[in-house]
This record gives C-alpha cells, sequence and structure tokens, in this order.
C-alpha cells in the first residue's frame, strides 16, 4: 500500500485534483500539482469551429467554456489498506465523474481516475503494446473518459443546423506558485514511447508523459488521437492540455501519466539542500581544528 508519498485530494465544487507529498500536506508541500478540466466544447468537420456554443430552442448548449458548475460525485475510491491493478500493477485510486447537462438534456458523462502506484514497473498502451510506460513508486496515472456522449446531429445552435464531428476537452495543470513554462523533451526510441514534458518553474521536478493513443469501449480497439493533438500550451501561469475525439458511440479513454518527484521531505529541506549544509558542517569543524591546533602550538 501506498502509505507515505504521494496522495490524491478532489475538490467537487470544481472537479480539481491534487498530487502532493502527504508528509508534508497539499497546503505546505510548495510542489503540489493541481489538475482541473476547464472546457469541453463539439467542433465541427473542418476542426476549426465550435459548435453548440448558443442555445437551441429548448435552451440546451452543446459547448462548455468552464465546468465550474457542475455537480462532481465519487465514483470509486479504494478503501484504506486495499490497492488496485492497472496494466499489472498495484496501485491506489480515487475516482471522480460529472454528468454534464444543458437545459432539460443529459449530453455526456466526464469521469477521470487517478491511480497512484505503489511499486516501480511498466505498462502498455495500445494494440500490439505500441506505447511503453515506465513507472516509478508515487508516480500517478489519470484517465480521461468520456461517455454515452450526445453529439450534435444538424438540430444545435440557434439556427437548430450545426452537427459536430470532434470533440475537445482542455485540462488546466498549474501548481502554488503558478507554471510558468513546458518543454517537450526529446527521448530515444520514439516509436513507443509516449512525448514528455517537463513541467514548472526550472528547479520543479515534474514530468508529463502523453500517449498518442485512445482506447474505443465499444469495439475494445485502440485509434491514434486527431492529428496535433494531444496539444500542450503555456497560459499564463497554467498549463492546458487539450485532448481531440473523434465522434464515438459507448465511451473513450486517454491515458497520461504525471511523474511526481518532490524533492521536499517532511523536514522542509530538499536533499541537496541537506548535502550542502553537511558539507558545510564539516567544513567549519575542520576549520575550528585547525585554529585550536595552532592555538596550541602558539
Amino acid at each position: 500500500e501506498v502509505a507515505t508519498g504521494t496522495d490524491i485530494s478532489v475538490n467537487l465544487q470544481s472537479g480539481q485534483f491534487s498530487m502532493f507529498d502527504r508528509a508534508l500536506g497539499i497546503d505546505q508541500d510548495p510542489n503540489h500539482i493541481s489538475i482541473k478540466v476547464s472546457s469541453v466544447h463539439e467542433i465541427d468537420a473542418d476542426g476549426t469551429t465550435f459548435v453548440g456554443v448558443t442555445p437551441d430552442q429548448s435552451g440546451v448548449i452543446h459547448s462548455f467554456d468552464s465546468l465550474q458548475d457542475q455537480i462532481y460525485t465519487i465514483s470509486h475510491q479504494d478503501a484504506d489498506g486495499d490497492l488496485s491493478d492497472y496494466g499489472g500493477l498495484s496501485a491506489k485510486r480515487l475516482s471522480f465523474r460529472t454528468h454534464l447537462e444543458s437545459g432539460s438534456a443529459k449530453l455526456g458523462t466526464v469521469e477521470i481516475d487517478t491511480y497512484v502506484f505503489a511499486q516501480n514497473g511498466t505498462f502498455s498502451i495500445g494494440a500490439e503494446e505500441e506505447e511503453v510506460f515506465s513507472v516509478n513508486e508515487n508516480d500517478v496515472k489519470f484517465n480521461i473518459k468520456l461517455s454515452e456522449w450526445s453529439f450534435c446531429d444538424g438540430s444545435c445552435g440557434a439556427q437548430q443546423s450545426e452537427t459536430s464531428d470532434y470533440v475537445d476537452i482542455s485540462l488546466d495543470i498549474s501548481d502554488k506558485d503558478g507554471l510558468t513554462s513546458v518543454t517537450q523533451q526529446a527521448r530515444q526510441d520514439e516509436g513507443n514511447r509516449p512525448l514528455k514534458f517537463g513541467l514548472g518553474r526550472g528547479d520543479h521536478h515534474a514530468a508529463l508523459y502523453l500517449s498518442r493513443k485512445v482506447f474505443h469501449s465499444n469495439t475494445a480497439t485502440w485509434s491514434d488521437m486527431v492529428e496535433g493533438f494531444p496539444k500542450i500550451e503555456s497560459r499564463g501561469e497554467q498549463i492546458t492540455l487539450t485532448c481531440r475525439f473523434r465522434k464515438f458511440s459507448s465511451s473513450v479513454t486517454y491515458d497520461p501519466v504525471v511523474t511526481y518527484s518532490n524533492t521536499l521531505g517532511s523536514g522542509g529541506q530538499s536533499a541537496s539542500s541537506t548535502g550542502s549544509r553537511k558539507a558545510e558542517h564539516f567544513t567549519l569543524y575542520v576549520l575550528m581544528g585547525l585554529l585550536c591546533t595552532l592555538l596550541l602550538l602558539l
């Protein structure tokens, strides 16, 4: 079981989940990472225009600039002492979801599964293990699952004439002081490795690994995400991840991973800081010893 290390908390008012050092707590951990679904937009066939932004005659919209007013509930939480399995690895699971509604219409469900790994190992994504993820104990994986979606079918918008072919879901990623940089990092053997992005403010130790694959539950098959996605952008003091899914039936699932390496322990000092201070103390002791020796000789 993950008794110490990374923990997950969920704010059911905003749909934001945070990963943090359990020993420090979320408020005291300067390196904690927070993620929330910021928007959902249906997109037309040319891939450029939002669909269902204006209400139809029933007051129903299909694009949301914010999910702040949605109702979130916990859909699964491992009990103390219990662990779930993901790809043959043990992990602590916490899941939550919201049912998107507009007017009297139910448009679909967004569900987030979070996993804190309890062991080091690897797991694969794709029909023939096209992408291999390596994770360490306390790394965090989360799934984005869209299901029971009601796409615009030619009767959306004020003119009741709009049709959607895609749905975009965007997630905002931030930390306590604001993430101001994101850097894609080159990797060897790119063919079967996920995209890697370094997150942070120089000394911040977190990385985001993005798969190119989407799982379709109705056919139990994997496909590549739409070209140009997933897309990650730096916006002010947060980073936005956008995933684009083709029109689907039943559900689709996408699987990112965050390697969260908090260098601050419960004592509030980083390993490098602690080592530096030990070196400083050692140097001071040596100088004091030399001074005493010189005084005795005098």
